[in-house]
């Protein structure tokens, strides 16, 4: 039987499980796919930095995260409202100058065939 070094022992060992973990698959209890999974570090992250250090930073992350998602909601049915407000006042005025294009030509339609027009003396 041949002795192995263990630079050798060491490449077999480490060959091994990193085989072992490629079969395993990871799950927590949350149930949270493993792309979430690895997701969450960076969100978890994002709110101890809003909340800043110390610690509640977590608490306090959590709480400017919730009111700037309220903030975000208003601004949105503003800007919807905004948006529908505009809307009415072009098709208003489209229609508005359409009637108002319609009436002037029929008027001169009429006048025409009354007989007071430009073609008549």
């Amino acid at each position: 039987m041949t002795d192995l070094t263990a630079q050798q022992l060491e490449q077999i060992v480490t060959a091994a499980v990193e085989k072992a973990l490629q079969k395993k698959e990871i799950s927590c209890a949350c149930g949270l796919s493993p792309e979430a999974q690895r997701e969450l570090g960076h969100l978890m992250g994002v709110v101890k930095h809003l909340g800043g250090e110390g610690s509640d930073g977590y608490a306090k992350g959590a709480e400017v995260f919730r009111k700037n998602s309220e903030f975000v909601i208003q601004w949105r049915a503003a800007c919807e409202k905004t948006g529908n407000i505009i809307l009415r006042i072009i098709v208003i005025a489209i229609v508005g100058g359409a009637g108002t294009l319609g009436f002037l030509g029929i008027r001169e339609w009429i006048k025409n065939l009354v007989g007071k027009g430009p073609g008549f003396q």
